[in-house]
């Protein structure tokens, strides 16, 4: 059973988290060119790994963002951590930057900050890789 989420320090792990995901962009790009080399001429995006803090669970239904594109592929459970993977459309990333920013920057009508159940439970973003699409398949 998960453990509540702790309250994080918001502007070291959230300016970290926000950090994460603007190193995410020139990753974007490169998908993106690699998607087109290959053919493809629409879906471009990227798959985006988000790992909880230890015995922690992501609230991952807020990871998605269906209007905009943003998908929630898999979630699964490896040594205490939650491991959401999802992916993000081209021209998309500013959504789940904005996020981060507002969780920074602006509070609920309680005084806690926006988006905080979620971010707080939010240790890392980075990119996903293909084993994070299937739960059988482990890295080597």
């Amino acid at each position: 059973m998960a453990s509540p989420v702790p309250r994080q320090n918001r502007q070291a792990d959230g300016g970290a988290l926000l950090q994460q995901v603007e190193g995410l962009k020139p990753e974007l790009e490169q998908a993106r060119a690699r998607q087109q080399q290959s053919g493809m001429e629409e879906g471009f995006g990227l798959q985006i790994e988000f790992e909880s803090f230890p015995d922690i669970e992501l609230a991952f239904e807020s990871l998605a963002v269906e209007r905009s594109g943003i998908e929630l592929l898999n979630v699964r459970h490896e040594e205490h951590k939650t491991l959401a993977s999802v992916f993000v459309p081209d021209g998309k990333l500013h959504i789940l930057e904005n996020k981060i920013k507002a969780y920074l920057e602006q509070g609920t009508p309680k005084g806690e900050p926006k988006n905080q159940s979620w971010i707080d439970a939010i240790r890392s973003i980075r990119v996903g890789s293909i084993f994070s699409l299937f739960f059988d398949l482990q890295p080597p």
